[in-house]
């Protein structure tokens, strides 16, 4: 059988808050200074089917050596509705905290997408 709108990305899966077991895949080049985030939409995560775009995006990035990032924030998949931009915020600065500090990389630039 065929399969239609299969879709998959090389990299790197790791959580950024273990107490709230809220996780990042990062693919691309993995390790960059530079590092897109990409937001998926409403009710969305990894890969999310309504972001086709998100593996050639991963593709051009690493060919320009940045990586992207596609986090699961308390309000991924089935929890929309359910939480805040707050929280969202809160989840966004976790991830950040845990790029720069714990993984010990120094950033060049972020973007939110």
């Amino acid at each position: 059988s065929r399969r239609v709108g299969m879709m998959a990305l090389d990299g790197r899966l790791w959580t950024f808050d273990p107490a709230r077991r809220l996780a990042a895949l990062e693919s691309g080049r993995v390790g960059a200074d530079v590092v897109v985030v990409a937001l998926a939409g409403l009710s969305d995560g990894f890969l999310a089917s309504s972001c086709p775009w998100v593996a050639p995006l991963a593709a051009r990035l690493e060919a320009h050596g940045a990586a992207l990032l596609q986090p699961l924030l308390r309000s991924s998949f089935h929890q929309f509705g359910f939480g805040s931009l707050e929280r969202d915020a809160e989840d966004l600065t976790a991830l950040l905290q845990r790029l720069r500090e714990d993984l010990g990389r120094s950033l060049r630039d972020v973007v939110l997408l």
